[in-house]
């Protein structure tokens, strides 16, 4: 990843799996705190909207005040949204609730918005996806 982004610009990454409990969202978690160890800014941003698994894998409890989903729906921001892990030195954002719709409510001009934010703020964006 470090390599890709110094030839490339790349910041985004998006972690995926062909089916369930394949573990990506351990490898999304270990990729990102591997970058925060070596002193990286990172966000991780869990979009698996059917089966978010993200903020119970860094030991955080679920609020779905805040996340991706409350930011599309405007009951919440993206700076509101952001959490950071202090034991892990990551910066995480939710899905902030399920939904069975996840392509359509992923492809917003909201969601967009986010990942453009988070570019300028942020080292890496590490994106843990729903399966394929």
């Amino acid at each position: 990843m470090e390599n890709v982004k110094a030839e490339k610009g790349y910041k985004a990454f998006v972690i995926t799996s062909t089916y369930e409990d394949e573990g990506k969202t351990t490898v999304a978690v270990n990729i990102a705190c591997s970058l925060a160890q070596k002193g990286k800014s990172v966000l991780l941003i869990d979009s698996d909207l059917r089966k978010p698994a993200v903020l119970h894998a860094v030991g955080v409890k679920s609020d779905t005040r805040y996340g991706l989903i409350p930011i599309i729906k405007g009951t919440s921001t993206y700076v509101d949204s952001i959490k950071f892990i202090k034991s892990l030195g990551i910066f995480v954002l939710p899905t902030g609730g399920i939904s069975l719709k996840s392509t359509e409510v992923l492809d917003t001009d909201k969601v967009k918005a986010v990942i453009e934010q988070a570019r300028k703020e942020f080292d890496y964006i590490i994106i843990d996806s729903p399966p394929a």
